[in-house]
């Protein structure tokens, strides 16, 4: 199963939140692989970081999150997502031109949905409902835990 993942879906991977459990069982009973470019790196070191900062969690939990991301690449759980910088930022601008009048989205968000569509991804994985809504809008698929449903044998499709 090839699924893009945005960053409020992977952080909820590496810290506890309300959808951890459900969202940790489901990757690992169906042996999903995780795709992080650079850009998802820097998201994700920054928004542990901006924890540590908020006084969410301590500069020692921040340091083992860092080595748990560090083992997930090593073991295969995370691969490098490689992309054409050019053309991700040439299919954002397009999609900012046409999609942001009508949804507000951030720069972020919208780096997110052409870096999907760059690299041939056709679902998503994402908390963010503007996000959501874009990836909708560019003919992305929304994977959400209220739609991963059981198999019959107990695990999430």
């Amino acid at each position: 199963m090839s699924i893009y993942f945005g960053t409020s879906a992977i952080i909820k991977l590496y810290h506890p939140e309300p959808e951890s459990e459900k969202m940790s069982e489901w990757i690992g009973e169906n042996r999903i692989v995780i795709p992080v470019s650079l850009f998802h790196s820097l998201e994700i070191h920054n928004a542990f970081a901006l924890k540590v900062f908020r006084g969410e969690i301590t500069e020692e939990q921040y340091e083992k999150l860092r080595e748990c991301l560090a083992a997930d690449r090593i073991s295969g759980v995370i691969k490098e997502l490689c992309a054409d910088w050019n053309q991700v930022f040439q299919k954002a601008a397009e999609i900012a031109w046409i999609h942001t009048p009508d949804l507000g989205n951030r720069s972020l968000d919208i780096l997110h949905i052409a870096l999907a569509a760059e690299t041939g991804y056709k679902k998503i994985i994402t908390f963010d409902k503007r996000q959501s809504e874009l990836a909708i809008a560019n003919g992305l698929e929304v994977i959400t835990l209220q739609n991963i449903q059981p198999k019959q044998n107990g695990a999430y499709i």
